[in-house]
């Protein structure tokens, strides 16, 4: 009786929406000698973070018998910021609390408001501050905190918050030390247990199709193999299962209810549309057109599509966060093949062809976002419109004959929670996040049969140490500036930039106290790259370096290196915004960095003219490609309603994804012929002529060059699917 009583309460704490009163709850039970405090007001937070932090509440503190203290805490954020978000300010407020009261570390709720309601969605955290990670010449104040969190809440799976919480959560004899509590936010844990699960779907799936005689005729005429091919599509499904955390699938086309200016607007906006608007929308007592679901579910293909240009649907970002089973659930409801039904004319119909401005997709009577970049073309052009693999719908989920125990690959996949944030040394999510996705397929890339094991390479420190190492070298031998300043920036350069733009001072003019810049406050960036004092000023130097290098992986595998100095530019060039904007007014500092100085910007940027990738394995192009375009995802944030005039940016449509085939190719870097043919090594345009070399021909081939690169520019950018084959044929 007693478990079930503190399994209900697990449950309903981790799947529900933050609640005070059950999270006490939830606290006293992990935690048995944890103090609580007397209830009172949240305390306002005011200051620099008073843009992301709303309030905190002190809910208690607990001592483990290693004598290391914790505070608890719930702290709610403001409405305008996501829990999924602002993560570095999350983190910055937290470490001011342990600070303040002298704690180990943390255990913490982060949640927002929606109206008199706490949202859906919220985050459980566990900080500890990293000591140690600062070397000796930083200050004290510099030593960061570092966060592991789930994100839970409703319809967030709970699955690996049971498996890795709740022994020491059921357990009243022992109380659970700051340490063991850390081994249960554990990342590493969760990659290794999905990993296991991965490898056995993608291996059930290849098995199928190599037994499915349609599969191979038409495998054996386009030219690729079942492990090709089943690495996509499980790389296609879950790219989705990623994407549908945005809100991006399934959005509905059509309102369930429009005012009366909203309705005579759609009546009128053209005349041959008109009577479909009255068909499907009536008159009620309110005053307001609310549809008729019978009327709307009787139109055809063609009229559905006329209708849903002149009403207006949900915003991007409102379709629902479990999409791939809602269309599971709807293709077994009307009796179809999931895979030859569903998931073909998603990909290479909804996905891959631009459809407008709405992106109506008839089939599925929703909004689909066409993607573009090549995920969802299919494989060497194989006639997927008249091929018939049948896959079983089994493979997928077979809930209905298991239960509990399902294993296909959707139900695989539901319990686990994806999302969007990747990633950081000082940040991590228990979940699947595009970083970890990485590691499964490194494991996946020599896996051929049962016999195969994959194994763990290249852990993320040891891929953040090597790009860090890597930029050093290259900023160092660019400037001048002494070795360990350069790296101090790009190891520590958030930790300074938080440090020092908040470094203000009071003024008092006309009668009114406000606060501007302190120039005379040493600052903690290294001087030798910015110094009010000292009149040094190095910042668009080096931010000019970091957006013009060359990275070229010639084994690129999973993508890690690709990705992680995509990451380390852009972490790099954000530091050095926050300083260059420093001295700007709100105004000007708001433009400044909305305008091609946002992270999604950075990395389009980064990716577009930095980075280079080749590898002989086909299935790792399509891994780094993937992980390439996830990392661009995360960055594109949609809002319902543009009301922004122009200004700052804002989009209410997610962007389409750039075609990275002249970055990251699929090739032998080893070899230096083509067709017999030595590949060109020398080039006054590439800065490697020797004297000596300027000839015709060389002036021919230099002209050649120059047309390739202004090619290559434009394919990355290129939407439309025929324009996108042309350059393709002429490159």
């Amino acid at each position: 009786m007693a478990d079930t009583r503190k399994q209900d309460l697990f449950r309903e704490t981790l799947m529900q929406a933050y609640d005070r009163q059950r999270f006490v709850r939830f606290l006293q039970e992990l935690l048995n000698d944890a103090k609580m405090m007397k209830v009172c007001a949240p305390q306002g937070v005011y200051g620099t973070l008073a843009n992301v932090i709303k309030s905190c509440d002190h809910i208690g503190s607990y001592q483990d018998s290693d004598g290391k203290r914790m505070g608890l805490f719930a702290i709610e954020l403001q409405k305008q910021t996501s829990v999924e978000n602002a993560r570095s300010a999350q983190r910055a407020y937290i470490k001011r609390l342990l600070e303040a009261s002298s704690f180990d570390g943390a255990l913490a709720a982060f949640y927002t408001m929606d109206g008199d309601q706490p949202s859906d969605k919220w985050r459980l955290s566990l900080v500890r501050m990293a000591y140690g990670f600062a070397d000796g010449k930083l200050s004290q104040q510099l030593t960061p905190a570092k966060r592991y969190s789930y994100l839970v809440g409703k319809d967030e799976p709970c699955h690996t918050a049971m498996e890795r919480l709740y022994p020491m959560f059921a357990q009243d004899e022992e109380n659970p030390t700051l340490d063991t509590l850390e081994e249960a936010f554990s990342v590493e844990a969760v990659t290794k247990q999905f990993y296991v699960a991965y490898h056995d779907k993608y291996l059930e799936l290849k098995e199928y199709l190599e037994h499915n005689e349609d599969f191979m005729a038409e495998a054996e005429a386009h030219g690729f193999s079942s492990e090709q091919f089943t690495k996509k599509l499980m790389g296609q499904i879950v790219f989705l299962y990623f994407i549908q955390k945005k809100g991006w699938l399934g959005v509905p086309a059509f309102p369930s209810r429009m005012e009366g200016k909203e309705y005579n607007n759609a009546r009128f906006f053209k005349s041959k549309t008109r009577p479909l608007v009255e068909r499907v929308y009536h008159i009620g007592a309110d005053g307001a057109a609310h549809v008729d679901a019978a009327a709307l579910f009787a139109l055809t293909d063609d009229e559905a599509e006329q209708l849903s240009k002149v009403v207006r649907g949900s915003a991007w970002g409102d379709g629902p966060k479990n999409f791939m089973r809602k269309l599971f659930d709807s293709c077994v409801a009307r009796g179809k093949n999931y895979f030859d039904d569903y998931l073909e004319p998603l990909f290479y119909e909804a996905l891959n062809v631009n459809r407008g401005e709405s992106g109506f997709f008839a089939r599925f009577h929703c909004r689909v976002p066409f993607l573009n970049g090549g995920l969802f073309e299919q494989m060497d052009n194989y006639d997927w419109q008249h091929s018939n693999f049948c896959i079983p719908n089994e493979m997928f989920s077979n809930a209905a004959e298991k239960g509990a125990e399902a294993d296909g690959i959707l139900d695989t996949f539901d319990r686990y929670n994806f999302t969007m944030a990747e990633d950081e040394p000082m940040e991590r999510e228990v979940a699947i996040d595009p970083e970890m996705l990485g590691k499964v397929f490194e494991n996946l890339l020599d896996v051929k049969d049962r016999k195969s094991k994959g194994a763990f390479y290249t852990p993320r420190e040891i891929v953040h140490y090597m790009c860090q190492e890597s930029l050093a070298n290259y900023l160092t031998t660019a400037t001048g500036i002494p070795e360990a300043d350069i790296r101090k920036f790009l190891l520590y350069g958030e930790y300074f930039r938080d440090e020092d733009t908040k470094k203000t001072k009071p003024v008092v003019e006309n009668g009114q106290k406000h606060y501007v810049l302190d120039k005379e406050r040493n600052l903690e960036m290294p001087a030798t790259i910015f110094s009010f004092q000292g009149h040094v000023n190095r910042l668009q130097e080096l931010d000019d370096l970091l957006a013009s290098v060359k990275v070229a992986d010639p084994a690129v595998g999973s993508g890690a290196f690709l990705l992680g100095m995509l990451n380390e530019i852009v972490r790099a060039r954000q530091t050095l915004t926050a300083y260059m904007s420093m001295e700007m007014n709100g105004f000007e500092r708001m433009n400044f960095r909305t305008y091609g100085r946002t992270a999604y910007d950075l990395k389009i940027q980064t990716i577009k003219n930095c980075l280079f990738a080749c590898d002989i394995e086909p299935s790792a192009v399509d891994i780094t490609k993937l992980r390439l375009w996830l990392s661009i995802v995360i960055d594109d944030e949609t809002t319902a309603e543009d009301a922004s005039g122009g200004r700052f940016n804002e989009h209410t449509k997610p962007r389409q994804l750039p075609n990275l085939e002249c970055n990251v190719i699929c090739g032998n870097s080893l070899m230096d012929t083509f067709d017999g043919v030595h590949l060109i090594t020398e080039s006054r345009l590439l800065h490697n002529q020797t004297a000596g070399t300027d000839t015709f021909f060389q002036a021919g081939v230099d002209n050649m060059l120059k047309r390739l690169i202004t090619l290559q520019g434009e394919l990355f950018g290129v939407k439309d699917h025929e324009s996108k084959l042309g350059i393709k044929r002429e490159i």
